[in-house]
């Protein structure tokens, strides 16, 4: 006994592992460096969710306390612990076994080192949760690679994200969106500098649809949603508005009864100035770049030049048809005018005071003077402020492109149908939905054909239950019959023989029977199992062929919808990014579209709203109750919602690396570090 007790010392000593002598003055902090030690190698089995031998390693505490053994730990002594002996293999249980199923690995010598330095300064600190607070640092703005991309399921809009910023585009003209804003990391001293859609970096992007974006960052997604467009009321007018003009902070209205209206769009509560001097319906407005003239044009011919500091008439005049469309260009030393006649006509502006004139000057000779159409123009906005081109359209989807200076028309542009892309989108729905049929079809074909084997196999082990049944029934009468001749002659060795051999034979009829039965259970079992998933795939191939049936249906009016004209244009008025141009429908619907391909860009509701004009970097609009409404250049991207939180990994553990949002936007997945 003592030979196998020094062996079995001796077999320890040697399979124990080394423990290094830390010495250092500074306690060893439980949180920031015990605890990734245990979080690495123990506590995949000692958790408060699964605490093998009771034992649970979070916290100093519950260390402290103990499992099935007793303590863990006794502070002060350290190389006596369990805990320590265990995990150095000085105990015959040594921690983490060998082959385990986490892939737990032992501790270093450093790494035990530092526990029984820990026990020895008396077990303090506390769990990770509030030791650990994340400490976040500003990124880096010299090395920023785009980490994630993302397009926009109708195309119309990409997104990139650089460390924790992520800026939009608008891929049809390339113009940037802006960057995503959380408001509330705005209010930190961190990020008053920098556009912050994050704390982290952020690795992971998906649109959910053309107005939903998810954004992965540490233990968070961000989900994104473009607004509707938000308006900011600006003038009230005493009637309807006839046309509209702005340039600057300084807008004008005209109306019917031949007044032209004037306020400071900027202002609080901005009160519309009326200025008198038409007697017929105003029809045309512009207002020059430097915000220092307005020319108005109404319905008898009349044209008058006003001064936008006092308000006053500084040139009266006629012009050689009614106007339907004023528009100044090259910094405003140009003006040109669309006609009822379907001409452009081109006349220099003065850059001094014009005089006043009592009684109407001639008409002006115009400088150029081009067909544009047979018919009076919708519209007529410049395409830029410095040059010479301007758009004209006559209210269908065609837009033109035309040089004022050289009189030659650049090109015509054809705006995509608002439901154009709906046509794709469905017929991939119902490719998506015929996909769905045929799987749930081979399913359900091979759900029925287990079903029918299942049921064969029911009645095949009955069958071979009640033969087992027959045949163990008659031979245990034939054991009985023996066992009774055997009483009769007992010493008969025949008789015995006889007896002993039907005894066997019952007994194995008997199990082979009770086999049997066991088998003709399990195939019931499995049989009515089968008929389950056979009803759950009918029932899912139900549901797919309804599906498929609503989506098919869909599909030929979203056709007819698409084949319908383009919306009447009611005015348009180009973008300050030049690339882009706003078209006000019938309606009240907004559309901006690629003044290079006509490609749909946005959509918006403007309830209301029947003319609308560019002014800055804001755009001007005039709604039916005769209120005036400022608008943003483009939609605007907002922070819907928060899943998760830094600082709580119940939802999230991780860096979230992957997003992938279901076809109809309402299923997010996400995947993570």
């Amino acid at each position: 006994m003592k030979v196998i007790s020094f062996l079995l010392t001796a077999t320890l000593a040697a399979a124990a592992l080394p423990v290094s002598e830390i010495k250092r003055e500074a306690p060893v902090d439980f949180a920031r460096e015990i605890y990734p030690v245990f979080k690495r190698n123990c506590l995949a089995c000692h958790n408060s969710t699964k605490a093998k031998a009771g034992l649970n390693l979070e916290t100093p505490e519950l260390i402290l306390k103990g499992g099935e053994n007793g303590p863990a730990a006794v502070a002060g002594r350290g190389a006596e612990s369990l805990l320590l002996k265990f995990a150095s293999h000085k105990d015959d249980e040594a921690m983490p076994p060998p082959d385990n199923k986490v892939n737990a690995v032992n501790l270093t010598a450093d790494e035990l080192g530092l526990l029984k330095l820990w026990i020895d300064q008396g077990m303090k600190g506390t769990g990770p949760a509030t030791a650990l607070p994340v400490a976040w640092r500003g990124t880096s703005s010299r090395v920023q690679p785009v980490t994630a991309v993302a397009l926009s399921p109708g195309g119309s809009i990409a997104a990139a994200a650089r460390g924790n910023q992520v800026t939009l585009l608008d891929v049809a003209t390339g113009t940037p969106l802006g960057s995503l804003i959380d408001p509330e990391l705005a209010k930190l001293e961190l990020y008053k500098d920098k556009p912050a859609a994050d704390r982290d970096a952020v690795m992971a992007l998906a649109f959910g649809g053309d107005d939903l974006l998810a954004t992965g960052g540490y233990r968070t997604v961000r989900l994104w949603r473009r607004s509707p467009v938000t308006q900011r009321e600006s003038a009230t007018l005493a009637d309807a508005a006839t046309c509209l003009a702005a340039s600057g902070k300084v807008a004008a209205a005209g109306d019917a009864a031949g007044r032209v209206w004037l306020w400071d769009s900027s202002a609080e509560k901005p009160q519309a100035k009326e200025l008198k001097d038409h007697t017929t319906a105003v029809r045309a407005l512009a207002i020059s770049p430097d915000a220092l003239w307005i020319v108005s044009a109404a319905e008898d011919r009349s044209v008058r030049v006003w001064s936008v500091a006092d308000g006053s008439v500084v040139h009266r005049t006629e012009s050689p048809v009614p106007v339907t469309a004023l528009c100044f260009l090259k910094d405003g030393t140009l003006l040109s005018a669309a006609g009822n006649d379907g001409m452009l006509r081109v006349y220099p502006f003065p850059g001094d005071t014009p005089a006043v004139v009592s009684t109407p000057a001639a008409a002006p000779k115009p400088m150029g003077e081009f067909r544009l159409t047979d018919k009076a123009p919708a519209f007529c906005t410049p395409a830029e402020k410095e040059g010479t081109s301007i758009v004209w359209g006559s209210g269908d989807a065609v837009l033109h492109v035309f040089d004022a200076a050289s009189g030659k028309n650049l090109r015509d542009v054809t705006c995509e149908h608002p439901l154009a892309k709906q046509v794709p989108a469905a017929e991939r729905r119902v490719q998506s939905a015929q996909r769905q049929v045929d799987a749930r079809k081979a399913r359900a074909t091979a759900a029925t054909e287990a079903a029918n084997k299942e049921t064969e196999g029911v009645k095949t082990a009955h069958e071979a239950m009640e033969k087992a049944r027959a045949d163990w029934q008659r031979k245990q009468d034939t054991a009985r019959a023996a066992a009774d001749a055997l009483r009769v002659l007992p010493e008969d060795k025949a008789r015995k023989e006889a007896a002993d051999k039907s005894g066997k034979e019952a007994v194995a009829a008997e199990r082979a029977f009770t086999n049997a039965r066991t088998n003709a259970e399990l195939t019931v079992r499995l049989a009515g199992q089968a008929q389950q998933a056979r009803v759950a795939a009918d029932a899912a191939l139900t549901a797919a062929q309804t599906a498929l049936t609503e989506v098919q249906a869909n599909l030929e009016p979203v056709k007819k919808a698409a084949a319908t004209p383009f919306p009447a244009v009611k005015c348009a008025t180009v973008c300050a990014d030049g690339h882009t141009i706003l078209l006000a429908l019938d309606g009240g619907r907004a559309q901006w579209h690629s003044l290079d391909s006509g490609a749909l860009c946005d959509t918006a509701e403007l309830p209301g709203s029947s003319l609308i004009t560019a002014t800055g970097e804001q755009f001007l609009a005039v709604r039916a109750d005769k209120k005036t409404a400022l608008l943003p250049q483009r939609r605007a991207w907002q922070l819907e919602r928060t899943i998760g939180s830094a600082d709580d990994a119940a939802i999230f553990a991780d860096r979230i690396t992957a997003l992938s949002f279901s076809s109809d936007g309402r299923l997010l997945a996400t995947g993570g570090g």
